[in-house]
């Protein structure tokens, strides 16, 4: 999958990347509603039972607010999904190779409008297929369950589904084709914007050629194949990993775009800044505090909480990245105002502008 995403991410470019990812998205969406009825079909009980195990295991507590940092509840949900969203949608440079492929401001808002209402659609989905594989298993085989519930097997649940119960041949390459095409719509995005920014950002001015580029892009693909390989073998499950690694990088990221879009004052120092303690704070709560046990766990309070729950890390990220990136601009003077006019939100006499 790795090396298929690099090949036509080379030859084709950004081209090809939006156009398949299009299209591996329908095959996405596609077979997870095909999932979707025939785990839920393969329930006693189906729909009803369904619904009924699905409440009675909290699934559907939307609403929760027990727990305060420890607990995946609505405060660390809501957390989640507002950084985690804000970044991939200001700060990602794979969102923004699309919003120049399109001719004017008014497309990039339909397109986000349709994006919107597809993440929507896809988180509902998701959900849905999960909460389904739980009622499955926890009716018929609640050994394996257990079993694929802890570690790294977390991540082997849904293809251990397809393998053993799908039933039909072709319905089980059907909802693989669907699970491929997640992971090379992931992929191929990536390597592109990876290759675009080290061009644009490292060599610019220089006309490298097409050879140069497809030559990098060959290059990042098989490291992100090979790093993709290296994480079957440890132990943290694939997607808690996603969400660290989304508050160290998307994070610090977001927090630096919004220091430049808000900030009439924002400079070097206050990005640098920013950086710095974002970084710091990701290695607080993401390595020092899982770090604690016992005793010295209970001396850090509430923030202990975090210890087992990622859904906080774009947060803790961003917000004391951005604040650091706030104070340390303001420690230097005012730059031009022709330097700032047309890339600030709003004119430089409004707010964080005394």
């Amino acid at each position: 999958v790795g090396l298929l995403s690099t090949l036509y991410t080379a030859i084709g470019g950004a081209k090809a990347v939006i156009w398949t990812d299009a299209i591996q998205a329908f095959v996405l969406f596609g077979g997870m509603i095909v999932l979707l009825f025939l785990v839920v079909g393969k329930i006693d009980g189906s729909w009803t039972t369904f619904f009924q195990d699905g409440a009675r295991a909290g699934k559907f507590d939307m609403f929760r607010t027990d727990g305060l940092l420890a607990e995946r509840n609505l405060f660390s949900a809501c957390a989640f999904g507002f950084f985690v969203y804000l970044g991939a949608h200001v700060a990602s440079y794979g969102t923004y190779q699309r919003f120049v492929s399109v001719p004017s401001v008014k497309d990039v808002r339909q397109s986000m409008y349709i994006k919107g209402v597809f993440t929507l659609f896809s988180c509902t989905l998701y959900f849905l297929v999960g909460t389904a594989l739980f009622v499955f298993y926890q009716q018929s085989q609640v050994e394996v369950f257990n079993e694929l519930s802890s570690g790294k097997a977390k991540d082997q649940l849904m293809p251990h589904f397809v393998v053993h119960h799908a039933g039909l041949v072709g319905l089980t390459g059907a909802i693989l084709a669907g699970l491929f095409a997640a992971s090379m719509s992931s992929m191929d995005t990536g390597i592109n914007s990876m290759t675009a920014s080290i061009v644009t950002d490292w060599f610019e001015g220089r006309e490298l050629g097409m050879r140069f580029n497809r030559v990098l892009t060959f290059g990042l693909g098989i490291f992100a194949t090979g790093v993709a390989c290296l994480l079957s073998m440890i132990d943290t499950p694939v997607f808690d990993l996603l969400l660290s690694l989304i508050g160290a990088t998307l994070g610090l990221l977001t927090a630096v775009f919004l220091l430049g879009m808000l900030v009439p004052r924002a400079n070097t120092a206050g990005a640098i800044a920013a950086v710095v303690v974002g970084l710091s704070v990701f290695a607080v709560i993401r390595l020092w505090i899982p770090s604690l046990e016992g005793e010295e766990l209970r001396r850090v309070g509430v923030f202990a909480g975090l210890k087992n729950n990622s859904w906080w890390d774009a947060m803790f990220t961003t917000v004391p990245a951005f604040t650091a990136g706030v104070l340390a601009s303001y420690l230097r003077p005012a730059p031009p105002e022709e330097r700032t006019r047309g890339l600030l939100l709003f004119r430089r006499r409004d707010w964080l502008n005394p």
